[in-house]
């Protein structure tokens, strides 16, 4: 419902989608090394002990933070989609979902084949891989 807030700790594997709307969701990472997954339909952040998938949200965001080697994996970017990366963040902007990742030390976008996204890059502290043909 309107200003729902649902809060998850300890468990080893979370489902959780949205309804429409303006729904949100905020991944958080483990001590240990964590992936971050985004793709066009859902995301996922998992590590050794722990699995998230969100499925149905206009905000994704995700943050690693605690500890480990971790990696973001923005995936499926299409055209109409934009990448802003700046200092500690990565994020996709896109007309359907907007979603970022925050103090991942590797983050690796893939643009969908055919698709030739653009974006924007400043001095960025973490290693960017653009994989794809993008426009940067």
């Amino acid at each position: 419902g309107p200003n729902m807030t649902q809060r998850t700790i300890g468990w080893d594997r979370v489902d959780a989608f949205g309804r429409g709307g303006n729904d949100r969701t905020h991944l958080y990472d483990t001590p240990g090394d964590d992936h971050f997954y985004a793709f066009e339909e859902y995301a996922v952040m998992q590590s050794s002990h722990l699995k998230a998938v969100v499925k149905g949200f206009e905000e994704i965001k995700a943050s690693a933070n605690d500890g480990g080697n971790d990696t973001a994996y923005l995936r499926q970017v299409n055209s109409v989609d934009r990448l802003f990366a700046a200092n500690n963040l990565a994020e996709i902007i896109g007309p359907a979902r907007n979603t970022v990742a925050y103090d991942f030390e590797r983050v690796e976008t893939q643009a969908k084949p055919g698709s030739t996204p653009t974006g924007t890059v400043e001095d960025i502290d973490f290693v960017l891989d653009n994989i794809g043909e993008w426009i940067v």
